[in-house]
C-alpha cells in the first residue's frame, strides 16, 4: 500500500470514528421567531434568528445582537451595536437557580391558603426557567398528534413539536436542546423527551407563562446544514460596556491589574504597617496589617499577633479590635458606629475601617449601605480581592447575577488563592453538576 493510500485510509477511519462519536461540524440553523401574547395580535413580520450549534459553544444572533456561549472558558460574549460585553457563563444559570428557588419560597407561602394551585405553578416555574424541582413530579402529558408532538400540562399546552424535521446526531440534538434552554427555556421533563427524538422540528411552539405573562414562543425552521466554520474567539477583545459607574469604572481599571501587582502591593501595604508602628502610629499600623491580607488573604500577618499586646495597649487600636465582631444587631451597629469615629484618626488606612464597617452591616442584612462602603474602599485601593468577593454577595442578594460574577470573578483574579474564591468555586461546580443541561 502506498503512503499516499495509508494516509487516506486513516484519514477516512477517522473521520468515521468522529462521527460514531457524535463530533460532527457545527450546525447552522435560521429561523423564523414569532412571539405572540393571549387576546394580542401577533407581530405581522417575523424575527429572524441564526443559530450555530457547535459541540462547546453556543451562538445565536437576531435583530438584538449576537450572543456566544463558549462552554470551554465558560464565558458569554454578547455584541450589539458594535459594543462588545463579557459576562460569566454562570450568571445565566446562577440567576435562574436563585429567581427559582424566591418563586419556590413564594408558592411555598402560598400553599397554607389556595394549596390546589401550587403545583401548576411551580410546573409553570420550571417550565420557565428550565430547571427542575427535585420534589415534584411533573405530571405533563404527552401526546402524538397528527404530526405533532404535543405536551400539556392539565388542560393547558406547554410545548408541540412537529414530527417532520431533519434526523440529529445524539450530539446535534443535545446541542439543539441546549439553545432550547438559553434562548426560551422548557421544562427538563420536555426538553429530555426531546432529545430522546433527535430530530430537529420545522416548526416548535413553546408556551411561558410568568408571573401574570403568558408568551407563545413559535420557531420556523427556514434553513439547516453543516457547515465549517472558524470558531469565536474573543481572547483579544476588551469589554466596552460595564455596569454603571463607579462600579464600572473600577471594575475596568481592576481587570488590568494581575495577581503579581497585588502581591507587591501587600508587601508595600506590610511596610507602611511597620513602619507605623516604629513611630508608634498604631491604628494606621494595625489597618495596614489588615489591608495586606484583604487584598491576599491566607493566614493573618504575623505582625498582629507579634504585636497584639501593644496594640491592646493602645485606646485606639483596641477599640478597633473590639470592633470588629457584632453577634446582635445591637452590637453591630454599635461596632459600626464605633469604627467610623476612628476615621480621622486612621489617616491614609482609613478605607480599611469602611470595609469592616461593611462586612458588620452585611450582616444585619443592610446590604445598599454596605455595598457603597465597599466601593468606597475600592475608590482608594482597586485591588481589595475580599472586598470584591463581598460586592459580589451583595449584588447576588439582589438578583443581579451577572454583576455578581464580575466582581466575583475580579477577586479571583486578582487573588486566586484567597480562601474567599472557595465559596464561589463550589456554586460553580454545583451548578455544573446539578445542572448538566446548560454545560
Amino acid at each position: 500500500m502506498t503512503s499516499w493510500t495509508i494516509r487516506l485510509s486513516w484519514f477516512l477511519l477517522g473521520s468515521f470514528w468522529m462521527t460514531a462519536l457524535g463530533v460532527a461540524e457545527p450546525l447552522h440553523l435560521e429561523f423564523e421567531v414569532r412571539r405572540s401574547t393571549p387576546g394580542v395580535q401577533a407581530q405581522k413580520i417575523p424575527e429572524s434568528l441564526n443559530v450555530i450549534l457547535g459541540d462547546d459553544y453556543l451562538e445565536f444572533e437576531d435583530d438584538d445582537g449576537r450572543v456566544v456561549h463558549d462552554f470551554v472558558s465558560r464565558q458569554s460574549h454578547l455584541v450589539a451595536e458594535g459594543r462588545y460585553a463579557r459576562r460569566s457563563l454562570y450568571a445565566d444559570i446562577g440567576f435562574r437557580v436563585a429567581e427559582f428557588r424566591n418563586r419556590m419560597e413564594l408558592i411555598a407561602a402560598l400553599r397554607q391558603t389556595h394549596p390546589e394551585r401550587t403545583q401548576g405553578q411551580i410546573i409553570e416555574v420550571e417550565h420557565l426557567f428550565g430547571i427542575d424541582d427535585e420534589e415534584t413530579e411533573a405530571p405533563i402529558v404527552r401526546e402524538e398528534a397528527p404530526e405533532k408532538l404535543v405536551f400539556r400540562f392539565q388542560d393547558s399546552l406547554m410545548a408541540e413539536f412537529s414530527l417532520k424535521g431533519r434526523k440529529l446526531t445524539p450530539a446535534h440534538s443535545q446541542e439543539f436542546v441546549r439553545f432550547l434552554r438559553y434562548y426560551v427555556g422548557g421544562h427538563p421533563d420536555i426538553l429530555a423527551q426531546l432529545q430522546i427524538q433527535s430530530r430537529l422540528p420545522r416548526d416548535s411552539d413553546l408556551v411561558m407563562k410568568n408571573l401574570d405573562k403568558t408568551e407563545s414562543v413559535k420557531l420556523h425552521l427556514v434553513k439547516v446544514g453543516e457547515e465549517k466554520r472558524v470558531r469565536p474567539d474573543f481572547s483579544q477583545r476588551s469589554p466596552d460596556v460595564f455596569p454603571v459607574d463607579p462600579l464600572g469604572a473600577l471594575a475596568r481599571l481592576a481587570l488590568g491589574f494581575d495577581p503579581e501587582l497585588v502581591v507587591k502591593s501587600a508587601q508595600d501595604a506590610l511596610s507602611k504597617g511597620e513602619q507605623a508602628f516604629v513611630e508608634g502610629r498604631l491604628l494606621p499600623s494595625a489597618l495596614f496589617f489588615f489591608e495586606a491580607y484583604l487584598m491576599e488573604g491566607g493566614d493573618l500577618p504575623a505582625q498582629i499577633v507579634t504585636n497584639r499586646e501593644a496594640f491592646q495597649a493602645d485606646p485606639e487600636t483596641a477599640l478597633l479590635f473590639t470592633s470588629l465582631i457584632g453577634e446582635t444587631e445591637e452590637q453591630a451597629r454599635r461596632s459600626v458606629s464605633r469604627l467610623k469615629s476612628l476615621e480621622p484618626k486612621a489617616g491614609e488606612a482609613s478605607h480599611v475601617l469602611k470595609i469592616f464597617q461593611a462586612g458588620l452591616l452585611l450582616q444585619i442584612k443592610e446590604a445598599v449601605a454596605a455595598r457603597d462602603l465597599f466601593l468606597e474602599a475600592l475608590v482608594v485601593n482597586p485591588i481589595i480581592a475580599s472586598s470584591w468577593m463581598d460586592l459580589g454577595d451583595v449584588y447576588f442578594s439582589e438578583f443581579q447575577a451577572d454583576i455578581a460574577w464580575l466582581c466575583w470573578d475580579i477577586g479571583r483574579r486578582l487573588a486566586p488563592e484567597h480562601q474567599m474564591s472557595e465559596k464561589v468555586n463550589r456554586l460553580e461546580e454545583s451548578l455544573r453538576s446539578n445542572y448538566p443541561g446548560f454545560f
